[in-house]
């Protein structure tokens, strides 16, 4: 008589084989949670240099002294660095908030001040504005202005 062998998958082998899709769907997840996180520090960072790029040019073109700070008008401690305000001086300041629960911090009270007629500033000639995600606080964010000109630069999105 002949004996077929057994074919087919025991249960170890099924358990084995879920273990492994498992950590892979996990490790997947992940790293596309990171991606998106990492997305949106890169989103704010542009928004907050598009915004000073854009006020230096209004400091030029209305031959005004022009001001950047961190911070809402209400000034509640859980809203504070989540909001910046900037515009011409004798002006009501625009208030953005920036997406996503993200932080805006500087190493000193910041107020960043372009001054007529060539939008140079004024003051401390350079500044970092660090940007953290709350849902992942390993991650960096910065904008930097620099030099007397107030050239602004995004940085990469870094892991610390």
């Amino acid at each position: 008589m002949k004996r077929f062998a057994a074919q087919g998958l025991t249960l170890i082998e099924l358990l084995v084989w879920v273990v492994i899709v498992g950590i892979l769907a996990t490790w997947t997840g992940l790293a596309a949670i990171e991606g998106i996180r990492r997305g949106e520090l890169r989103q704010a960072a542009q928004q907050v240099a598009a915004d000073l790029q854009q006020l230096r040019g209004k400091a030029q073109r209305y031959n005004r002294i022009a001001t950047f700070a961190i911070g809402s008008k209400d000034q509640k401690p859980q809203t504070q660095g989540q909001a910046y305000r900037f515009g011409l001086a004798g002006e009501e300041a625009t208030e953005r908030r920036l997406p996503a629960g993200i932080r805006l911090e500087a190493s000193q009270p910041l107020e960043i001040e372009y001054t007529p007629p060539f939008g140079e500033l004024s003051g401390v000639q350079a500044h970092r504005l660090v940007l953290r995600h709350p849902g992942a606080p390993h991650l960096l964010g910065s904008v930097r202005v620099t030099g007397v000109t107030g050239k602004v630069m995004v940085d990469k999105v870094i892991a610390k």
